[in-house]
């Protein structure tokens, strides 16, 4: 076991700036990082092609790709992919959609490669604004057009809705469908959804056993419900000052914003 440091970024509010960017100065602290054979990980709530969308040019900065809130482990520079079990049967799917239906919402689902998204709203809803259009329909095509394969191979539903249904859709679906699936909410307007038992702590702490890192050298940044976990149980823990209240209270650090070189600071700091 060495003396190597673990960085483990959420993207959106955290890594990534309010335009969706990162930062030069995000990009260099993660150069000087890497050139010091330190271990950089992504650990988001996206799945594999939205990350790639937005993040291609700066693939190589990182080790390994945390995607889906745990559900995908890719190592990016062995280009091995770590198999988990965690599949969604597509019969709690439909239940899902049928759901969001009744209330008014967006439904992406994502497998391992393929992601396929709807609309169940009225054109005048306000959730669906030109960055939510790109980023949850454009790409994609319709759950309708899932192949058998696809249907077996689901790893998470995201959900989008109204600012105002978020909180009340997410308490009742932990209630009722919480023995067997994780809730998280990952935006003021997303509910992800998970197996039970995949989060970014069990993905995080698998890379962390597999590259034989010390307890304390582990660092997690954050801002949402699916990062809480992973923020309650290491020692060096940050959470954004945009991050949800409950994220804040999880972690051993509260610094500036995503917008900030709050990150660079850590880092450069730890390296």
């Amino acid at each position: 076991m060495d003396n190597r440091k673990f960085f483990a970024f959420d993207l959106d509010g955290t890594l990534l700036n309010s335009d969706q960017q990162l930062s030069e100065d995000n990009i260099k602290a993660l150069e000087a990082a890497r050139e010091k054979g330190h271990v950089l990980v992504m650990a988001t709530g996206r799945n594999y092609i939205y990350s790639q969308l937005s993040l291609k040019q700066h693939w190589g900065l990182f080790d390994y790709f945390i995607g889906c809130n745990g559900a995908l482990i890719h190592s990016i520079h062995q280009r091995d992919v770590i198999s988990k079990d965690n599949k969604i049967d597509y019969d709690f799917i439909l239940k899902i959609i049928d759901e969001v239906k009744e209330i008014g919402g967006i439904v992406q689902i994502s497998t391992e490669w393929n992601v396929f998204t709807d609309l169940f709203i009225d054109e005048e809803i306000q959730i669906m604004t030109k960055i939510n259009k790109e980023r949850l329909i454009d790409p994609f095509p319709s759950i309708a057009l899932m192949s058998y394969e696809d249907k077996k191979s689901v790893v998470q539903i995201s959900v989008h809705f109204e600012e105002h249904n978020v909180r009340k859709v997410w308490a009742k679906w932990l209630d009722k469908y919480g023995e067997n699936y994780e809730f998280a909410i990952t935006s003021p307007r997303n509910i992800d959804i998970n197996l039970k038992g995949i989060n970014k702590l069990s993905a995080i702490k698998e890379i962390v056993k597999l590259e034989e890192i010390k307890f304390d050298n582990v660092f997690v940044f954050g801002d949402s419900q699916n990062d809480i976990k992973g923020l309650e149980y290491y020692n060096n823990t940050y959470a954004m000052e945009n991050a949800l209240e409950e994220t804040k209270k999880a972690a051993k650090n509260i610094i500036g914003s995503n917008d900030s070189n709050a990150i660079v600071k850590v880092v450069m700091k730890n390296i």
